[in-house]
């Protein structure tokens, strides 16, 4: 029994002296969390529509080796605009959200910089009100909803190692976008097809645990 239990011990030691080797020996692995600032040129296709708009977004990633990545990202946009004048207003607020799931592969530039491409799928909702004011009438309101569309993404950015823990990192995604937008008016439903693209520009802060 002695002997069961020394080998036991003995076991463990070694299992437990392995992990941190190798954790040692692999720095460049282990959970992450970012967030930043996304600058959005948003273009709908066949319409002269082209604006951009600035919201937040946030990331969370496991590395499992020194290239290999995989993370997902969660951004979203506040959009209001008023067009028209006393004679007639119209007020629109758009809040789409871009859920990105990617698979991401780094490599080192110089010691402390690394490059990098990410692959993934945009999966985009967005949730739209029109609020119509016509002369000495009722306001008018228009709301419409987008189902959870699935679109490719692709992002290439460059990440600045500060310290073991903290990075900053700038990076640029394009990301093709078609919405499925169902609509209410006067209690009868329609479903539009909306083409986007969406190119975004991000500055942000991430922090590995």
């Amino acid at each position: 029994m002695s002997i069961l239990k020394s080998t036991l011990i003995a076991s463990a030691s070694l299992l437990i002296a392995t992990s941190h080797a190798n954790a040692a020996e692999n720095p460049d692995t282990g959970w992450y969390v970012g967030a930043g600032v996304v600058s959005s040129q948003i273009k709908i296709k066949d319409s002269d529509f082209d604006e951009s708009y600035t919201g937040a977004a946030l990331t969370a990633g496991y590395q499992f080796n020194e290239h290999l990545s995989l993370e997902l990202g969660l951004s979203n946009l506040h959009i209001d605009e008023t067009t028209g004048d006393d004679e007639y207003k119209m007020e629109t607020t758009v809040s789409p959200i871009f859920l990105t799931p990617a698979v991401k592969w780094s490599f080192a530039a110089s010691e402390s910089i690394d490059l990098y491409t990410k692959l993934g799928v945009s999966i985009a909702f967005t949730d739209t009100t029109v609020v119509t004011t016509p002369t000495h009438e009722n306001s008018s309101v228009y709301e419409a909803r987008s189902e959870w569309d699935i679109n490719p993404t692709f992002s290439v950015g460059a990440e600045w190692e500060l310290d073991h823990n903290w990075a900053v990192n700038a990076e640029y995604t394009y990301s093709p976008t078609a919405l499925n937008v169902e609509s209410e008016i006067d209690g009868t439903k329609y479903n539009d097809d909306l083409d986007l693209e969406v190119q975004s520009f991000m500055i942000g802060l991430s922090y590995r645990f």
